[in-house]
């Protein structure tokens, strides 16, 4: 088996670069309680 670590480094790399995008754009950090919160919180609309 061939050891590639080029992969998995480009993935996390992604994994990141969206996570930091989100809380650049929305000042929300990317998680399993972000989701479960905005799921539950009922907000009227205005």
């Amino acid at each position: 088996m061939e050891l590639n670590l080029i992969t998995p480094l480009i993935g996390g790399m992604l994994i990141g670069l969206s996570a930091t995008l989100l809380l650049l754009c929305n000042g929300r950090i990317a998680g399993i309680s972000g989701m479960i919160n905005g799921a539950i919180t009922f907000k009227p609309e205005q």
